[in-house]
């Protein structure tokens, strides 16, 4: 069973994902073992870490619900036709059963999934670009830069780490207001202890 569990955690899920958002809008269906194991697996898979990876976050919530269906094997293989025993064969209907119950009972968590199992986010740090006028420069903790793009939307920039750049950045980022910037950053969670919980930070990691 540690193998099927790894495998459906590989390749259930993903359909459960790619489904969730179809689902979310539909009517309740009828209180059955499905919701039993949906509830459950929501209980488990609420329970990763804030600052795990794309990777574990699939992982974790695979694991959960294979977990959380065990008790019914038997009823999966009678009423859908699931054998857990063939996570190659099964682990997308799997994934979408119980995926589809899951977002009825922990929506947010499934938003959260869906957004982990997008292509391109393996646990690879994501990286984009702002271009456009520094409207603000900030000191207090880190330096913080205020960027308004040509559309007029800002977007908070913090300083956190060496930053390779065109300009002598160390030594001018105080004269950078009014300045037009191209900044390559990369949104990252951290813990903010004056909230208690984690919040995305948007780290410099290249000006132009």
């Amino acid at each position: 069973m540690a193998v099927a569990t790894s495998r459906v955690a590989r390749t259930g899920w993903m359909a459960a994902v790619a489904l969730a958002a179809a689902w979310m809008a539909t009517p309740a269906m009828a209180e059955d073992y499905l919701d039993t194991a949906a509830k459950s697996a929501c209980e488990c898979a609420e329970r990763v870490p804030g600052t795990a990876t794309a990777n574990e976050v699939k992982m974790h919530a695979g694991v959960c619900m294979i977990r959380a269906v065990v008790p019914f094997k038997e009823q999966l293989r009678a009423d859908h036709g699931v054998d857990l025993d063939s996570p190659r064969k099964d682990g997308e209907r799997l994934g979408a059963l119980v995926g589809a119950r899951m977002t009825q009972h922990c929506p947010a968590l499934m938003v959260r999934l869906a957004r982990a199992a997008a292509p391109g986010d393996a646990g690879q740090t994501v990286e984009l670009t702002v271009e456009g006028t520094v409207t603000r420069v900030e000191r207090e903790p880190f330096v913080i830069l205020t960027v308004q793009d040509g559309e007029g939307r800002t977007v908070k920039l913090w300083w956190l780490q060496s930053v390779p750049s065109g300009i002598d950045f160390v030594n001018t980022y105080e004269s950078l207001a009014g300045r037009h910037l191209k900044v390559s950053y990369q949104p990252r969670d951290f813990f903010d202890p004056r909230i208690s919980d984690y919040r995305k930070f948007n780290v410099i990691s290249r000006i132009w």
